[in-house]
């Protein structure tokens, strides 16, 4: 391992930034698709995440159907439902580090929890591409909703 790190030591200083920069962003996407996967596992448990995780996913795909004015009217709603998992990240890298100098894994657990909430908040701006029948899909996610609070 100190022998890769030699090495890449040697290289120009422009070459060691991308490989940095692409060593973040491979972990970014890793991050993403395990958070999505994760997620989905877990909501399909609890009916509320599963109907908010429905409710995202009808604003998205609205922003797929809308175009101009109308896409922009939707972004307000998305940018909402973003901010409460941004507002708690900020919250657990705060209490993080506020009781890490008390007991130093309480840094690591606020940094773990930030994570997390900022990977969720990402996962709800991100980049929806659906392609299909858009009515179709939204009476399917409006259907799932009513039967999700049916049993409730």
């Amino acid at each position: 391992m100190s022998n890769i790190i030699t090495i890449v030591e040697n290289w120009p200083v422009i070459i060691q930034g991308a490989l940095g920069s692409a060593l973040f962003a491979i972990t970014l996407f890793v991050f993403q698709k395990t958070y999505k996967f994760v997620s989905h596992k877990v909501s399909s448990l609890s009916k509320k995440s599963r109907i908010s995780e429905l409710n995202t996913e009808k604003l998205k795909l609205a922003t797929c159907v809308f175009k101009g004015q109308e896409k922009a009217i939707i972004a307000a709603p998305i940018l909402y439902r973003m901010s409460r998992p941004l507002i708690k990240a900020l919250l657990w890298l705060v209490l993080g580090m506020m009781f890490g100098q008390i007991i130093s894994v309480f840094t690591i657990i606020g940094y773990i929890g930030c994570i997390y909430y900022l990977v969720k908040a990402l996962d709800i701006v991100s980049v929806y591409e659906f392609n299909g029948d858009p009515e179709a899909k939204l009476s399917e996610i409006n259907a799932e909703i009513e039967e999700l609070k049916n049993d409730a």
